[in-house]
């Protein structure tokens, strides 16, 4: 078993919690909530439903086994190194993520939005997407 491996069945329950969370926003929430613009920043635009924190979810559950770096829309900068005391210089694995793809259409009911995961050993800013070892 690789490391990447290893790390597949973290990753997978990170995907229910969101998917579990988002649901239920669904449910519970008007279309007027969900589509409230939370920040129109460079990269792209965060509506309410976005705010899932991917963040929180890749810290409890991978971070504190390794360091890694998050890269995901929404975040200060576009990343974040987890756990946030760590430096990047001992991260060990880069994280893409996208907790909803798909936010425009799901949260006005229209269709099914994806969870999407990318990881890649860390070769710094040398890495690339031909050093992904797990695509979820």
């Amino acid at each position: 078993m690789t490391d990447a491996d290893r790390i597949l069945p973290a990753i997978r329950k990170i995907h229910e919690e969101i998917r579990a969370t988002v649901t239920a926003a669904c449910e519970s929430s008007r279309p007027e909530e969900m589509s409230q613009v939370f920040d129109d920043g460079a990269g792209d635009t965060i509506y309410s439903v976005d705010r899932i924190s991917e963040e929180m979810l890749f810290e409890t559950e991978i971070a504190c086994r390794c360091p890694i770096l998050l890269i995901a829309e929404g975040l200060p900068g576009g990343r974040a190194v987890l756990p946030r005391n760590a430096d990047e210089t001992q991260v060990a694995w880069r994280f893409i993520a996208d907790a909803i793809d798909g936010t425009r259409s799901l949260m006005y009911q229209k269709r099914s939005a994806w969870i999407l995961t990318g990881v890649a050993p860390n070769r710094g800013e040398h890495t690339t997407l031909t050093d992904v070892e797990i695509a979820v």
